[in-house]
């Protein structure tokens, strides 16, 4: 752990010498003031102010954990990320999404692309004073396996269940060379190394078990590290509870000196009393989830705008619901309702997009503009019942008549509906309850039934992944910057089971993608991937992206967001 001290202060009236005079003023030293008193008695300097600490205080509702290999949520990752670094990271601007270089410079492939030899940066230390090299990210791979039953490991499998690292094999080269051994050609490797692991130090982390805020700190190489926690202990629960923690400036970070030299993460519990103390002046930033409306409009913030890396969706139990079903219902649905609900859904979106792909803008190879995207049609979706010559529908027109008792509509009234669906609901969420009904009317006019059920949260997600209930809302922001992370989430072997999707031809375009090194035909391949997905499979109804206004006092400049869960602190810094 690096020391920190305020300056040592001259005392005021000091009486030097000429020639400790002479050592002042060849020493560099800056002098404001010199009082001559007589030439006998000597000159006397009035010291500089003291120089001011510059510390940064950010809000916060929450730290799920301080070991970045548990899960939590996106404040956390952030803040933790300041702290602790990945060998390669990724971003998302304006120019399209790349990767850079962190702790690694490169590597290159074996021919048969089963050995990447990453090299490493030189010269850089933890916090502790410990080196970082070779051996260090030879351990934090092993801590990943020997942990692997109580981490997220979904993350380092692909949809099968093989591992994408070969974990025993990879072997260290020389102190500055790793070579990765992989069990299958996996493309995107260089995109998952920048999402970790997160790389701490040997030295100062439990290697079989997990850190905590109680008793460790984390050490890692970031431009930060951690000095302390304020924790509290909650004896009616059992139960520890972080009430904020502090961040101090590493001075020996390889990289862009931080221009702060404090973080101090301030903890509130909930998000009103964050925006208060935002509007106040007593935290300088925080991310806005959600943020009081005053917050955008108050003239000492500035409102940073965004489109998310988010997408979300109203996922469809694939296995319940058949692709003529999903197609019908995706034609059903009343859009221009359904989506400014994502607003409340989200919380702190000023307004949302329809989402046109399940790859959100500024992914790879994300296309918005190509495919056929459903959109409200009656007529349509009763077509593609009638098609599949379903029982009850041979009698049927397909038209757009929804006045109140058509031949559809009817169907449902008379107890004799063409399918029967349970939408789960929240029960204190006011707009998921509008969705529901908004659901209920526009599939009455197909003549599919819904029920509605109201039910509290953690019943409403188990209602979805027991089959009670059909459909649930979801939104998936990227791991790491490659189209895979995104779509492999929809199979049924993914381990969130966003849909649920059992379709071999899909299966085997991911599986070909995330094995192609040639850039031009893994482009295509993506291409495919997204149309099949939009206009044949249909597996999930395309919701919105929200557009997010990130907060941030007046006078902090250097604010760059390079995704949705980066905080580069250290780039951030005072105006004068």
């Amino acid at each position: 752990m690096t020391e920190h001290k305020t300056p040592k202060e001259k005392k005021s009236g000091k009486k030097l010498n000429l020639a400790e005079h002479k050592k002042t003023f060849l020493g560099g030293g800056l002098i404001l003031a010199v009082a001559i008193a007589g030439i006998t008695t000597g000159i006397f300097l009035i010291p500089p102010p003291p120089i001011k600490e510059r510390v940064f205080i950010w809000g916060t509702t929450g730290l799920a954990t301080i070991d970045p290999m548990l899960y939590g949520n996106g404040e956390n990752f952030a803040i933790l990320e300041n702290i602790v670094e990945t060998l390669f990271g990724y971003e998302f601007s304006a120019d399209g999404p790349k990767i850079v270089q962190k702790l690694a410079l490169g590597g290159n492939w074996s021919p048969d692309h089963l050995n990447y030899t990453c090299f490493l940066r030189q010269g850089v230390t933890f916090h502790d004073g410990s080196p970082f090299n070779a051996s260090a990210v030879k351990w934090n791979l092993d801590r990943i396996y020997r942990l692997k039953d109580y981490i997220y490991w979904a993350f380092w499998v692909h949809p099968d269940g093989t591992p994408i690292l070969n974990f025993t094999k990879t072997r260290v080269i020389d102190q500055y060379t790793i070579r990765f051994v992989l069990n299958k050609p996996f493309f995107p490797f260089e995109a998952l190394l920048g999402a970790g692991p997160k790389i701490v130090s040997p030295l100062s982390t439990p290697y079989d078990n997990f850190s905590n805020f109680v008793t460790d700190k984390l050490v890692g190489t970031g431009p930060f590290e951690h000095y302390s926690s304020d924790v509290i202990y909650d004896s009616d629960l059992d139960e520890y509870y972080i009430n904020g923690t502090t961040l101090l400036r590493y001075d020996d970070y390889w990289g862009e000196t931080p221009n702060f030299d404090k973080i101090v993460i301030k903890i509130f519990d909930n998000a009103t009393k964050k925006a208060e103390a935002l509007l106040s002046g007593e935290i300088q930033g925080g991310q806005p989830n959600p943020f009081d409306p005053i917050v955008y409009e108050n003239a000492g913030l500035n409102l940073f705008n965004w489109t998310s890396t988010e997408v979300y969706y109203i996922c469809m139990n694939n296995d319940i619901v058949n692709n003529t079903m999903r197609k019908a219902i995706s034609y059903a649905l009343d859009y221009d309702r359904l989506v400014p609900l994502g607003m409340e859904f989200i919380g702190s979106a000023p307004e949302v997009t329809r989402a046109r792909s399940p790859l959100s803008l500024g992914m790879l190879y994300s296309n918005w503009k190509d495919f056929e995207l459903p959109v409200l049609n009656i007529t349509r979706a009763r077509q593609v019942l009638k098609e599949a010559n379903l029982p009850g529908t041979a009698d049927l027109t397909a038209n757009d008549n929804v006045s109140a008792g058509n031949e559809w509509e009817r169907l449902v009234e008379d107890g004799n509906p063409l399918a029967r669906f349970n939408f789960s609901y929240v029960v204190n969420w006011d707009f998921h309850r509008e969705m529901a009904l908004l659901f209920q009317h526009n599939l009455t006019q197909i003549g599919i039934n819904i029920t509605i059920t109201p039910r509290i949260f953690p019943d409403y997600r188990d209602d979805y992944f027991s089959g009670k209930s059909q459909f649930i809302l979801y939104g998936w922001q990227p791991d790491y910057n490659d189209p895979s992370n995104n779509m492999h989430s929809f199979t049924r072997e993914a381990d969130d089971n966003l849909a649920g999707v059992n379709d071999t031809y899909f299966q085997d375009l991911l599986e070909n993608a995330a094995q192609e090194y040639n850039e031009t035909l893994r482009e295509q391949e993506y291409l495919e991937i997204q149309q099949y997905f939009i206009e044949e499979l249909c597996p999930v109804i395309l919701w919105y992206t929200p557009l997010t206004r990130f907060p941030l006092s007046s006078k902090i400049a250097g604010y760059n967001l390079y995704n949705n869960w980066n905080l580069p602190f250290y780039e951030w810094y005072f105006l004068q």
